[in-house]
Formats: C-alpha cells, structure tokens, sequence
C-alpha cells in the first residue's frame, strides 16, 4: 500500500471534528490511531532560537540562523556563489544537529 493512500485511508477515518483540531500550529492528539499531539510552528527567516513552541536548543548549539553573517560572506573570494549561484532564501530545511527538528518555513518576498 503507498504511503498515499495510507494517507488518504487515515483522513477518510478521521472524524470532521478530529480533522478540525489538525488544523492549526498545536494539532490535537488523536489517540484511537496512536497519533500524538504536535506542534507545527517553526519560522526560519529571522533566524532560529527561541522562536515558536516548536523549536528547542537543549543541546550544544543554542540557536541557528537561516543566512550566512554578512562578515562571513565578504570573506567568500569565490563571486559566482554571492552572484546568483549560491542558494535562495525560499522552502528550505535544516538539520542543527537534530536537535530543533526537520520542519521550518521561511516566507521570502525576494521574487523566488
């Protein structure tokens, strides 16, 4: 069975109110199918720490953020990553050691 139509099979199963309560940053647990409660809020554009229940620095990195220092990029000798080849802010995920999670958004208005 694909992973899809699992997917698919789980909504059809899921009452309109248990659909509702998946619907916001704190999705309710819905325990007759052993799903846990979540937290999906994590924002990335301003940096990451603090920022969202969702995000939690206990480990050896305290806080992380989405762009290189300005610092650090005049020190780059090689132009073609700071014109046009290197990334976009856009969707992106990382991982800071695994401690804040897989599952930032970031909001860019730069014309991706």
């Amino acid at each position: 069975i694909t992973t899809r139509t699992r997917a698919q099979s789980l909504i059809c199963l899921l009452s309109v109110d248990e659909k509702i309560q998946q619907r916001s940053n704190y999705a309710s647990a819905v325990p007759r199918f052993g799903i846990p409660p979540y937290e999906w809020w994590s924002e990335y554009l301003q940096g990451i720490g603090a920022n969202g229940a969702g995000v939690s620095f206990d480990g050896p990195v305290k806080s992380a953020t989405g762009f290189p220092q300005v610092i650090l990029s005049a020190g780059n000798l090689q132009s073609k990553p700071m014109v046009g080849g290197g990334p976009r802010a856009g969707w992106r995920r990382r991982h800071g050691l695994g401690q804040a999670r897989l599952k930032f958004w970031e909001i860019c208005t730069a014309g991706n």
